[in-house]
């Protein structure tokens, strides 16, 4: 894989953007990574929401995507997130 798009959620309701990029960029490698582990975010509390957050995003980094889609609306409209 050639810097992939990298999409990630607690469950499968990502799919959807999955699709959405593979429509408007046929040849774009996706790295998908379904966070079962952690699943639900929406019982954590915020520190362990953000310890699961930071954790995916170090493993996904490894992959040098130009792009991490998070799929969750849990984690993605409550904490603010940098792993820097």
């Amino acid at each position: 894989m050639h810097q992939p798009i990298a999409v990630f959620d607690a469950g499968i309701g990502s799919y959807a953007i999955v699709a959405e990029i593979h429509r408007r960029l046929p040849k774009q490698d996706i790295v998908y990574f379904a966070d079962r582990a952690s699943f639900p975010y929406g019982s954590k509390g915020r520190e362990e929401l953000l310890a699961v957050m930071q954790r995916t995003l170090r493993f996904l980094e490894r992959y040098a995507p130009p792009a991490i889609v998070i799929a969750s609306t849990t984690s993605s409209g409550s904490i603010p997130i940098s792993t820097r």
